[in-house]
């Protein structure tokens, strides 16, 4: 449902009705695998059954992260590449291999660049030659030096392989990690192609649908889109980019039908590759300054309207025709201060070490965004794209369905494109995060095309951050006046959260909203969502009756919780910090491990939990006469009726079982079947919305479900094996796969013992084979780690035998 639960699979939802899901399941057959694995991630005999049927084999499988380790990199798209391909020639009736690349394999020259395949060892610095195994090697070496236990030096060999991939793309001539290895990619695909039929599809930076299947359509935003957003939101007052220079884009269905013709044109052509450029720079140029001006043409016409009902107006933005003059705007606008900020702190003794930190890191960050994304702000390169073209004139285009199948840029009217599809599918792709989801089908159905409208009319979208005081929103001085009532659910929910990221969100939050609240004179309540699970602890003894917690009260006897003294803490350690090497990475695995320290410290088993809990502390400590209501969801779970049964944002940490057990792909799980899961429907939301507003009042309620209606793990595993013998899931050759039976541990001493013989063991074997499992051990053992870490933190709530009395109670 993360594919086809989309706006982009309206048309074919609203065409087929009721049999959509059958027509897709009919049609696509998705199966879980991994192209970095030689049998890319599939058993034996599923690879053998793909073999004998598939005819053609389309890669768009990329790690496109301009700064991406290294070997991750060489992982996806270069070895990636070599497995498929070993795996295409085992395909008897295959008749042809299509490699989606990227346009900028060609590197950053200015100059005419050909639909030409890249040579065995060709490098774009003159005197280099590019040898791919050497560049595995080099990994393996590099690694190999780096290798250790210590966490502290993984981080650094995170470090360590980022910067490798930057530094070899630009020892042979390319700006980045990504167009490297991608280059590589389709290099090592024509040594290995033989007589297969290859073809490469080089698309340059790919927009937004511009007709089919829903104009303005798009997964995500792409780089230059940071000018519409943030001109949208008025936060950017300037950018880097010449307006005079050729940003090369095509719009998202004009790729995909260039890939379907080529398909179709040379299918069963053995010997042959292919190049295409699916470009507009020859052909039909578009500038920077044509998305700038058609951005303020729509805002101009479209004006975003404030909480006050009053029109924010549209300023004017400045653009840097260079890098080095950003680079000295920075300077004079951030650096010198930060400098000067520096100084005062030492004279200070450390009293603004926080926010010159905050501010250092954002700085480096930008100048690292910089080296890294602006060469492409000034790429002067111009794509030939002959070989599209007589394509193209091969196809006929005189029926509307023809149409359908366009893919040439010179019929954009690219100012139009960007005014009218665009740039407003730009700002519906950031609302349609949320407002795009199935969640909201219903909705849309019933509103049909005014839907958007209606949305924009009920929700006003406010960019804001609950860390500052003020809410770190320009508009606040005019919020007061309406506003009625708050709900705050806001929340860093990650259970080995940095200490200090999880006190800014989920305690110091909860302090800038309640002086906001105060500022409301209309103000009818302030609901603050928590959990019910902080009183884990405490839960194990008997039931928790709901109670508010007392200022200083803390889970283990004889210890007094001071919130004032954990944000000194946290201050001085990071001070403490400030100075070391690699201060950044040091940092943050210092406050990850002291949020872990101080919870159990207090008696709670993790750094969000124990976070919570002072939130509602604090909020019981500032709110004064103001009505508040604290609402303690346990575990939530999917929508049991409306508005879509089964819809769900993401999966829990229980899903895991589900998720596993359909892929077959897990045999075990830490849980003991009788114990109580606390669970409880998204429809949470209704007893939220429950509640009347009573001067005075706190309320605390438990969403819960443990006293009156308990769910266990059997129920789970139970309906899952039924679930599963009577929808049982059909291999690639139409056959059931059989459903295995799980193990469980009912201890966390049971599971220790079966990771330490089934994956530590290996350790031993490598050591008397003088290191020949090496990369495997090492790998494996990183996830060893990663489990075993999953299971210190995660653990206490697979055994959790807590109640959650769902009672009120009033303060």
């Amino acid at each position: 449902m993360q594919v086809i639960g989309t706006e982009l699979f309206g048309l074919l939802r609203e065409k087929r009705g009721k049999q959509f899901q059958a027509f897709v399941e009919d049609k696509v057959v998705a199966l879980a695998g991994d192209i970095i694995s030689e049998n890319l991630g599939l058993e034996e005999p599923m690879l053998q059954e793909l073999a004998k049927d598939i005819d053609v084999i389309v890669n768009i499988a990329a790690t496109t992260n301009f700064y991406e380790r290294y070997d991750v990199s060489l992982d996806v798209n270069v070895m990636g590449v070599k497995h498929l391909c070993q795996f295409a020639k085992q395909c008897a009736k295959l008749k042809m291999f299509m490699q989606v690349s990227t346009a900028y394999v060609s590197g950053d020259r200015a100059e005419l660049i050909q639909e030409k395949p890249i040579k065995l060892g060709e490098a774009l610095r003159e005197g280099r030659y590019l040898d791919i195994d050497a560049e595995l090697d080099l990994v393996m070496e590099a690694k190999e030096e780096l290798k250790t236990c210590d966490d502290a030096k993984k981080k650094t060999e995170r470090k360590a392989m980022k910067e490798l991939g930057i530094q070899r793309a630009r020892h042979f001539g390319w700006s980045n990690t990504y167009v490297f290895t991608k280059a590589m990619g389709e290099m090592l695909l024509g040594q290995l192609r033989g007589d297969m039929p290859v073809v490469i599809m080089r698309p340059s930076i790919i927009t937004s649908v511009q007709v089919d299947p829903l104009p303005g359509w798009m997964q995500g935003t792409r780089t230059i889109d940071t000018l519409i957003i943030g001109y949208a939101e008025q936060n950017l007052s300037c950018f880097l980019g010449d307006l005079s220079v050729v940003v090369d884009v095509i719009p998202g269905d004009m790729v995909v039908n260039a890939m379907m013709a080529a398909m179709v044109a040379h299918s069963e052509e053995k010997g042959t590759q292919a190049i295409y450029h699916a470009t507009s720079s020859l052909g039909n140029p578009a500038t920077y300054a044509m998305l700038y001006e058609a951005g303020r043409r729509h805002f101009y016409q479209n004006p975003r309207v404030g909480k006050n009902g009053e029109v924010i107006p549209t300023k004017e933005m400045y653009f840097f025709n260079s890098i080095a003059r950003f680079r000295l705007f920075m300077f004079i606008t951030y650096k010198l201060p930060l400098e000067i900020l520096h100084l005062v702190n030492l004279l200070l003794c450390g009293l603004f070490s926080r926010l010159y930190n905050d501010m250092n890191r954002k700085y480096k960050f930008v100048m690292h965004l910089v080296d890294v994304y602006g060469p492409f702000a000034f790429f002067r390169a111009c794509y030939d794209d002959m070989n599209l073209e007589r394509l193209r004139s091969k196809m006929t285009m005189k029926t509307r369905e023809d149409q359908m199948f366009n893919f040439d840029p010179r019929t954009i009217n690219w100012e139009e494109y960007f005014y009218r599809i665009h740039i407003p599918g730009v700002l519906k792709c950031v609302c349609m995060q949320v407002t795009g989801t199935e969640l909201f089908f219903h909705l849309r159905e019933k509103h049909g095309k005014g839907f958007q409208e209606f949305v924009e009319e009920k929700v006003f979208a406010l960019a804001g951050d609950i860390i500052y005081l003020g809410l770190g929103a320009p508009m606040l001085e005019e919020l007061p006046k309406d506003v009625d009532v708050i709900v705050n659910i806001a929340a860093s929910t990650n259970f080995y959260e940095r200490y200090d990221v999880s006190l800014d969100v989920d305690v110091m939050g909860v302090k800038h909203l309640c002086q906001f609240a105060k500022q409301c004179a209309h103000l009818k309540m302030l609901m603050h969502v928590s959990t019910g699970q902080f009183l884990c602890v405490r839960g194990q003894g008997g039931p928790d009756h709901g109670e508010a917690i007392g200022p200083g009260e803390s889970l283990r006897e004889g210890t007094y919780l001071d919130i004032d003294a954990e944000l000194r803490l946290v201050r001085e350690v990071k001070m403490e910090l400030a100075g070391s090497d690699d201060a950044q990475k040091t940092e943050r695995k210092a406050m990850k491990e002291l949020g872990l320290q101080r919870a159990p410290h207090f008696g709670w088993s993790n750094t969000y939990v124990f976070t919570k809990a002072i939130g509602e502390m604090l909020l019981g400590q500032l709110r004064g006469d103001m009505p508040v209501v604290i609402m303690r969801p346990s575990i939530i779970i999917s929508v049991r009726e409306d508005p879509l049964p089964g819809w769900m944002q993401g999966t829990r940490t229980i899903d895991t079982i589900i998720t596993g057990y359909a892929k077959q792909n897990i045999s075990c799980f830490l849980a003991d079947l009788r114990t109580v899961m606390d669970v409880i429907p998204g429809k949470v939301v209704n007893a939220m919305m429950a509640h009347s507003k009573k001067k005075g009042v706190q309320a605390v309620y438990h969403a819960t479900s443990s006293p009156q209606n308990p769910a266990n793990y059997n129920d789970l595993y139970q309906g899952g094996r039924q679930h599963f013998y009577e929808t049982p899931r059909l291999g690639k050759n139409g056959e059931d796969i059989p459903t295995k039976e799980m193990y469980f541990f009912n201890t966390i001493a049971r599971f220790h013992l079966y990771m330490i013989l089934t994956f530590k063991i290996l350790h031993l074997v490598n050591l008397l084979l003088c290191g020949l499992f090496s990369r495997l051990y090492n790998d494996l053992n990183r996830k060893y780690k990663f489990v075993m870490h999953l299971v210190d933190v995660y653990g206490p709530f697979a055994m959790f035998k807590g109640c959650s009395l769902n009672l009120s109670s009033m303060a």
